[in-house]
């Protein structure tokens, strides 16, 4: 049914919800010699009543506005749409009313509108109100200087419109946002305590701080001196990436492969420098409490300080596992 069709029905078959002569009872007290109607209704329950539709209800002896508010109408239009009511099909359904009460319909007078409007009271929440949810919302949980992070193209799935009511919100991230780069988040909406809407948004997080870069060309195993490098500020949106912040997180590293002039070193990028080389002789360390012993031995594997790497024990050929202590010795634990 299209919806010309549809509010002609609601106009027509007002009765039809139930609402027969005999339900009203008999009369109430003296006739009101007014009823007044409004031209527009705004409802905030599910169901309209019959003392929605009055303009002066207080005008109304106590026993009429009483039964006004009683007798039922039907349901609210949907949020965002209206229903119309012609003053003939109100009138109409007002004669019936008045002579059920044993009221002369002619001693009463009718002031009605040509057509009543009927909507849905709503609450619409505005783009700038989702902006600012998102961006306080980030800025209270992202782990990040406030002052290095820009918040940028904030998205959303369209303006909710609600009941009206006790509106309040709660927002929610995704397991694990890093809170950089794409940023999705569910906002949720609650009416009276109820959740009634929940919108989908987005936003893009950069960072703006200044990491270390390479001052030079730098080649695969090159130990980094402070003169190798620079810091340069750029934008970060990539959580994936593990930029250097401090020059002395790169110093005296060993670089794992190649890094261009200009081009930011990455922790990733760096590894502790090698001490001992492949094929390397070495002292072997033995040591208990009390007691130390020492043999010559040759490294199958490289490794740098702390690194634990296989070696062989020139004495006995058997292959053991030690950890790095400097260029020419590895303990062995007994």
């Amino acid at each position: 049914m299209g919806c010309g069709k549809a509010l002609l029905a609601f106009c027509v078959v007002l009765w039809g919800w139930g609402l027969t002569p005999p339900a009203w009872g008999a009369a109430l007290g003296p006739c009101p010699q007014e009823i007044h109607f409004r031209q527009v209704v705004e409802v905030a329950n599910d169901t309209i009543t019959l003392a929605d539709l009055l303009a002066q209800p207080d005008s109304l002896p106590s026993s009429w506005r009483a039964i006004f508010r009683s007798i039922e109408l039907g349901p609210t239009p949907p949020l965002g749409t209206q229903r119309f009511i012609r003053a003939e099909n109100l009138r109409a359904y007002m004669v019936k009313f008045l002579r059920s009460r044993g009221v002369d319909p002619e001693s009463t007078l009718l002031v009605l509108p040509d057509r009543l409007t009927i909507q849905r009271a709503a609450i619409y929440v505005e783009d700038r109100q989702i902006q600012q949810m998102v961006t306080a919302f980030i800025r209270t949980h992202a782990p990040w200087d406030p002052s290095e992070m820009e918040i940028r193209d904030i998205t959303f799935s369209g303006l909710p419109m609600l009941p009206a009511g006790s509106l309040t919100h709660q927002i929610e991230a995704r397991s694990g946002e890093t809170f950089l780069g794409h940023v999705n988040l569910s906002i949720h909406f609650f009416l009276d305590g109820k959740k009634v809407r929940t919108l989908k948004a987005a936003a893009e997080v950069v960072l703006k701080k200044r990491v270390l870069h390479a001052a030079r060309p730098l080649k695969r195993g090159e130990i980094i001196s402070p003169d190798d490098v620079e810091m340069r500020e750029i934008e970060i949106s990539d959580p994936s990436r593990s930029y250097v912040f401090q020059v002395s997180q790169a110093v005296g590293k060993r670089l794992v492969h190649a890094v261009s002039m200009g081009e930011p070193l990455e922790l990733t990028s760096l590894d502790k420098p090698l001490l001992v080389r492949r094929g390397k002789t070495v002292t072997i360390v033995y040591q208990t409490p009390g007691i130390m012993l020492t043999a010559r031995g040759k490294a199958k594997e490289a490794g740098g300080h702390g690194d634990w790497i296989r070696i062989v024990n020139l004495d006995s050929d058997k292959v053991l596992k030690g950890q790095v202590l400097d260029e020419n010795t590895v303990r062995v634990p007994r």
